[in-house]
């Protein structure tokens, strides 16, 4: 899954600054209830830690990457919601099953977009409005990311839910960008940061919420090892491609 090309990035950017992910803030969960903390057992430690973020739809489900939960067996997450702090407080939900979009092609991630079932109903919050097939964002718009990841590359993981403000950035030009280092960019995507680089979803922001106007556009899918590249922003999943297959399966 894009392995090889990322390590060779890797190694050419070795040299370069570590840019902070700027533009982030801390923000509480009462503003963004439908904001979920994916919590992986770390079978080392012997405990759940946060590792992914995800999106609350309905009563029982919450949208997030298939990139995020895909290898591990159901039992090994768990969400926690209504909690501005990943490692406590909220309630913590089991999960029941995972639903991935059956066209969802593991080497170039296209169409990354799966539905975990809680084993409870979900009680807390809101949820959080999706967009549908004709919702069109232009270039250039201003959304938000929610998440609790690494606050910079290589970085420490934040505690605190943070959201960073992007722009939607023009598809043309990001294929472009990404064509040059092997790498691509599907109209199942869209790609969000700033010009500048340096904000940017990192290491445990993956399944994160992308927000226009308070309807959920895109989640969280890949991007360059180096997050908060300029040049290389962040690449969701459109959620308005995949919209009939999440109302049907939510």
């Amino acid at each position: 899954m894009k392995v090889a090309v990322i390590a060779l990035f890797v190694a050419v950017c070795a040299g370069a600054p570590q840019q902070r992910i700027t533009g982030g803030t801390t923000v509480d969960i009462t503003s963004y209830p439908y904001v979920a903390a994916l919590l992986r057992y770390d079978s080392e430690v012997g405990a759940y830690s946060q590792a992914c973020v995800g999106a609350i739809i309905n009563n029982r489900s919450i949208l997030t990457s298939i990139n995020c939960v895909e290898i591990d067996p159901v039992n090994y997450w768990r969400a926690r919601l209504g909690s501005s702090r990943a490692s406590s407080g909220g309630i913590v939900h089991y999960m029941r099953a995972f639903l991935f979009n059956p066209s969802y092609d593991s080497f170039s991630s296209d169409g990354d977009v799966a539905i975990l079932r809680t084993l409870q109903t979900i009680q807390y919050g809101g949820r959080v409005a999706l967009a549908g097939r004709n919702y069109v964002v232009a270039d250039n718009s201003p959304v938000t990311l929610l998440g609790w990841g690494d606050i910079r590359y290589e970085g420490p993981r934040s505690e605190n839910l943070l959201k960073a403000d992007l722009i939607t950035i023009n598809q043309q030009k990001c294929k472009e960008n990404y064509n040059l280092i092997a790498m691509t960019v599907t109209e199942n995507m869209q790609c969000a940061g700033t010009a500048e680089g340096g904000a940017d979803f990192c290491e445990g922001d993956v399944g994160a919420p992308l927000i226009h106007n308070n309807v959920l556009i895109g989640v969280a899918s890949w991007r360059t090892p180096v997050c908060g590249r300029a040049n290389y922003p962040g690449v969701y999943t459109r959620v308005n491609r995949y919209i009939s297959w999440i109302q049907s399966n939510a």
